[in-house]
């Protein structure tokens, strides 16, 4: 009866492990072979959930992408299956566009894979709740004059060359609104009077004083630090990180001392992911299989510190930066924090731990 009793126990106990080990993947696309959610590989839902019109992505096959003549794509892996491609450049192009979902993100981990034939960034949003609608004129630069658009949530940054830092920033600042770059002062004048370091220990902060309201980190120079004006939450220097990407550190415009520009020929492929759990964020970011999420420490872990926002359910969104000419593999979203899901190099399905290893 007791050993009957003791089995009992065990396969119940195993079956709660075995439940809570199962991740629910509420999102994986695009992907030609295991999508997870009905508009994964549709690139029309993708582009409908654009804030800026300027900024458009196609969905097509990698091979598609190769051509021996020109640099960015000469060595493209056209085993890389279905992406979304970025079309276009310039800073009037940034923006968001979100995940084509109507899955409500509050805890669990984004997983994003890359690669880069531009220097900016790219990024992901998260818990992001909508701003005021407006009418944007076609040729409006419109992040100066309507913060209201704004809306709420969190975006986090991973850099390459020239924005080379990876940071957390709070939306409602500022930093992911269309048309705008992240080294621009995208907020009306009046939205942050006084805000800086009295320098001159006059009791007042004015003119030069004043916080620039940018939200780059800086531009990887050797001697850069980070900008204290920036408006970021917590962030990081790639190369302070030691970040490298096929050999290199980070730090094109101003190379020397260790760093030199990363190849932007969408051969080093990236993966960033996130981990969201209450009011915590922890961010991983490498060139692929350079680190495991599962045991190396994040670069950035992140509770609200003092007056800072705490956002708890929104939307997930890609971000981008001037950025053309990129690729983007997949977007893996699921509702695990701690890692139990993985993404399978092979076919990119996303699947659990205990999936991977069973098939090995």
């Amino acid at each position: 009866m007791n050993i009957a009793k003791l089995l009992l126990f065990v396969a119940v106990l195993s079956l709660m492990v075995f439940v809570q080990a199962q991740a629910t993947v509420v999102f994986h696309g695009p992907d030609s072979d295991n999508p997870v959610g009905a508009n994964a590989n549709d690139e029309d839902a993708w582009n409908e959930g654009s804030e800026n019109p300027d900024s458009i992505w196609i969905i097509l096959p990698a091979e598609e992408l190769v051509d021996p003549t020109n640099d960015r794509f000469a060595e493209v892996d056209p085993g890389r299956g279905l992406v979304l491609h970025r079309l276009g450049e310039g800073c009037k192009q940034s923006g968001v566009m979100k995940v084509p979902t109507d899955h409500v993100f509050t805890d669990g981990r984004i997983v994003m894979e890359f690669s880069m034939a531009d220097d900016d960034s790219v990024g992901i949003t998260l818990r992001q709740q909508p701003g005021e609608a407006f009418d944007f004129a076609w040729n409006e630069f419109p992040n100066n004059h309507h913060p209201e658009t704004w809306g709420t949530g969190y975006q986090v940054t991973f850099g390459y060359n020239e924005t080379a830092s990876v940071a957390i920033i709070d939306i409602a600042e500022g930093c992911a609104i269309p048309g705008c770059c992240l080294n621009f002062d995208c907020s009306p004048d009046f939205l942050f009077p006084g805000r800086g370091t009295d320098l001159n220990g006059d009791g007042q902060v004015t003119d030069g004083e004043e916080d620039n309201h940018h939200c780059d980190t800086g531009l990887g120079g050797p001697d850069v630090p980070a900008n204290p004006d920036a408006r970021t939450l917590d962030h990081v220097m790639m190369f302070d990180a030691g970040i490298m990407v096929g050999g290199v550190a980070s730090g094109a415009l101003n190379p020397g001392d260790g760093r030199g520009g990363i190849a932007q020929t969408n051969t080093n492929i990236m993966r960033g992911e996130i981990a969201v759990e209450g009011d915590n964020i922890r961010v991983w970011y490498g060139e692929k299989g350079s680190y495991d999420a599962s045991s190396d420490a994040p670069l950035l872990d992140w509770s609200p510190r003092g007056d800072d926002p705490v956002y708890m359910s929104g939307s997930v969104g890609v971000w981008q930066e001037s950025l053309g000419n990129s690729i983007v593999d997949f977007v893996t979203i699921d509702d695990d924090p701690s890692g139990a899901t993985a993404v399978d190099p092979q076919s990119k399905l996303a699947t659990t731990w205990g999936d991977v290893k069973t098939s090995k």
